[in-house]
């Protein structure tokens, strides 16, 4: 082999040695058979292209070299080699320009959507949102928000939580969206994967107040009252909130928050000792108290940590205080605190005062503002404090009319919350009045069972209100009290197929086994009978079905019982089967502190002793 040859052998011996293993075995049979005329640097492919590898860069400068020191190479030779990585170049040019095009048309497609949400074309802003980042999956976080939000809105939740999964996916460093599906499963009852996308929220950005404050507050929903407070507190350190305190620096408006969640784990028992010992009880209550008022120190103008302080001091005992920072918190323009004021003030005793804050907190007074003398007017306060105000114009001040009235002007405020009906209907003593309000409900809310289990309850109350005793009742009304009889079973029956079960529906089953009692009390009362053998039969195979109903229920296995007793003693006159059911439901009563069926099982039970 002549000398010319030999070094070419070397140099192209070290240039294997520097190629990767996966290279070797297509390179060197190619490389080894070549003749040196033929020989050509390997193209360099473009480091920008997505999913191309790019050659080691001592590879091809060992090639360059080697190249450039073979025998018999031209100049022309050695030009056409440098021009060919050059069609590579210009392939990996075309791609990146298809790529920024198809960026620019997902720009286009989201201002589409845009557009068609304000037209109110929601399957048309999905779709596009849908193309949109399918074309661009990691260009805008608030494309993977609004896809999530109208599957919500289209109602399909699970569609929504994956196209939050796909978005953090594709970006797994937006904080934003680690938070959005933390909250998205944690209303869908997944406590455990709502923990896990908040810690990756707050890894992605450590200084993310909201996805902080909302894990501390599942925490503290769930019972987990250390967790929470732990919580709290690191995210006041990672946003540099006790770094502030201790330095004096001026705080920020958005660490109240996390102030305030600290605070109310604190008080539910989330407090530590140094010594590793949980603080309870009076102590827990006191670090609570004490932890507001450190943060109304450094935000003394937030209403919401004013109101926090205010509730902690009714807790400790404290109603003077408390009316005053509810009173303060109210007149910086939180509502919510004339509700609590009006709680406190009911409380306290105080009915008129509690009267003007609930009127107050529902939007039916003005109050003044804080910054000058003018009066201004609440807007829709949320349902709940018009119930709790109609319930203590009902309960505290025993007054029936005003607490219709509220009830009716609710029903103008918020037209499809048939619990309002249900609660008016309650309240108004003309049956047929009753009724029409409660059929209202049932068209806005048709497959509404809480409404059909009310309907039900007016039915058979109005069909027993027409008879003393029925054997000696006049036959016209025994025709009436059956024919309300025969409405409160349809009312029942609807009810239990619009149920999603639970409690409510082991009170329809209930309920229309009494409704069944009470149609074959009327029907066999002129014959002298307690009530007509497919009565009993009918509302015996009722109250079996919801014992069973009952056992995922606790709550509702003393009535159940009882009305089993109840029905045996009164009809069949199984004294046996009678006291076993009464025995049931004292057992059952004891459990959950149910006092009142206790007694009536008790009662029931002296009878079949004394025959």
């Amino acid at each position: 082999m002549a000398p010319a040859r030999q070094a070419w052998a070397l140099a192209l011996g070290a240039v294997v040695a520097f190629v990767p293993r996966a290279r070797r075995t297509p390179l060197g049979p190619r490389l080894r058979s070549a003749e040196p005329a033929e020989l050509e640097p390997a193209p360099r492919l473009e480091p920008n292209e997505p999913g191309e590898a790019t050659e080691p860069l001592e590879f091809q400068g060992l090639l360059d070299r080697v190249d450039q020191s073979l025998p018999g190479r031209d100049e022309a030779s050695r030009a056409a080699t440098a021009a060919k990585p050059q069609k590579f170049a210009g392939q990996g040019q075309a791609r990146r320009a298809a790529v920024t095009e198809g960026h620019r048309a997902a720009v286009r497609m989201r201002k589409d959507a845009e557009q068609a949400l304000k037209a109110g074309r929601d399957a048309d802003a999905l779709e596009l949102y849908r193309r949109a980042t399918t074309l661009a999956p990691g260009h805008s976080s608030l494309a993977w928000r609004e896809m999530s939000r109208l599957h919500r809105r289209l109602g399909d939740p699970a569609a929504a939580r994956a196209a939050l999964r796909r978005g953090v996916a594709a970006m797994p460093q937006d904080a934003v969206l680690w938070r959005t599906l933390a909250e998205a499963c944690r209303v869908a009852g997944d406590a455990d994967s709502a923990r896990s996308h908040y810690s990756r929220a707050v890894r992605a950005k450590p200084t993310y107040k909201l996805a902080w404050d909302a894990w501390s507050r599942l925490e503290l929903k769930e019972g987990q009252f250390q967790a929470a407070a732990a919580l709290a507190k690191k995210g006041l350190d990672a946003t540099g909130a006790l770094a502030a305190e201790r330095n004096g620096e001026p705080p920020q408006d958005d660490w109240a928050s996390l102030w305030h969640a600290y605070a109310l784990a604190l008080g539910r028992g989330g407090g530590v000792t140094a010594s590793g010992q949980e603080v309870t009880g009076r102590d827990a209550r006191r670090a609570a108290e004490a932890t507001f008022a450190r943060a109304l120190k450094i935000h003394p103008e937030d209403a919401h940590l004013r109101h926090g302080y205010g509730l902690q001091l009714v807790k400790n005992g404290e109603p003077d205080l408390a009316r005053r920072a509810l009173r303060t918190a109210a007149l910086r323009g939180l509502s919510e605190a004339l509700y609590s004021l009006g709680r406190l003030e009911e409380l306290e005793g105080r009915p008129d005062a509690a009267r003007l804050a609930y009127r107050r907190a529902c939007g039916q007074a003005v109050l003044p503002n804080a910054t000058s003398r003018k009066r201004v007017r609440e807007g829709d306060p949320p349902l709940q404090r018009w119930m709790s105000w109609a319930r203590f114009e009902e309960v505290t001040c025993r007054d029936k009319q005003a607490a219709a009235q509220i009830y009716r002007s609710a029903s103008v405020r918020f037209p499809r919350e048939a619990e309002i009906n249900v609660q008016w209907a309650r309240l108004e003593d003309d049956p047929d009045y009753a009724r029409q309000i409660l059929e209202v409900a049932l068209a806005q809310q048709p497959r509404n069972a809480r409404v059909w289990r009310a309907l039900g309850e007016l039915e058979a109350v109005t069909a027993a209100s027409y008879y003393y005793d029925a054997s000696d009742a006049d036959p016209s009304d025994l025709y009436h009290a059956e024919k309300r009889f025969h409405a409160a079973r349809r009312a029942f029956y609807r009810g239990a197929r619009c149920s999603i079960g639970g409690a409510d529906l082991v009170a329809l089953v209930h309920n229309w086994a009494y409704a069944e009692w009470g149609l074959g009390h009327v029907r066999g009362a002129p014959r002298g009978q307690p009530s007509t053998p497919s009565g009993v039969r009918r509302a015996r195979r009722l109250l079996i079905w919801a014992a069973r109903l009952a056992r995922r229920h606790p709550s509702t296995k003393p009535w159940v019982s009882y009305g089993r007793a109840n029905l045996e003693a009164t009809c069949s006159g199984d004294a046996r089967a009678a006291r076993r059911a009464a025995c049931f439901a004292i057992r059952y009563a004891a459990r959950v502190d149910d006092f009142e069926t206790a007694g009536r099982a008790w009662r029931l039970l002296g009878r079949l002793d004394h025959g």
